[in-house]
């Protein structure tokens, strides 16, 4: 008896064990309400632990894209050095765009120089890098369907 009880008493451990590591992935908690249209972002190369990693979305109004007051929403989340993942909800399925900065300073503003070029890492959605001139919306945009979407943008310092 007293061996079938370890052995129960270690099936039981075993399967908390198993059940508490699956918990986080499952519990990831989400920037918003919940309505269907799920945004799982990966952002890789963050430099520090310093500050936040914030996600400006854009939706498909081409005029308000990278615009004062143009974003639909901004969602923040404490920077890892290395790879930090934001969640977000969407208000609908469509096309969207987003720019990515480490707000190494936590003041709420991606920081810039004389020119306007970012001195804080930075990337937009696509990975696209800006030449001369801030990316197009068109670039930038992806779709994002009912369910999860999941992106992965590198970002970029100067």
């Amino acid at each position: 008896m007293p061996g079938l009880r370890r052995a129960s008493a270690l099936a039981l451990i075993a399967g908390l064990a198993g059940a508490a590591m699956a918990a986080p992935a499952m519990a990831q908690s989400c920037h918003g309400a919940p309505t269907g249209v799920r945004v799982s972002l990966t952002v890789q190369g963050v430099r520090s632990d310093k500050g936040n990693v914030a996600a400006v979305v854009f939706g498909d109004d081409q005029r308000r894209y990278l615009k004062p007051n143009g974003e639909l929403e901004t969602v923040r989340d404490p920077a890892a050095p290395g790879t930090t993942t934001l969640c977000f909800w969407l208000p609908k399925a469509g096309d969207y765009a987003l720019f990515v900065y480490h707000d190494a300073n936590a003041n709420g503003d991606i920081d810039t120089g004389l020119l306007g070029i970012p001195k804080e890492g930075f990337a937009f959605s696509n990975n696209v890098r800006p030449k001369l001139s801030a990316p197009s919306f068109h670039s930038t945009h992806f779709t994002a369907g009912p369910g999860e979407t999941s992106l992965t943008v590198q970002l970029h310092y100067r």
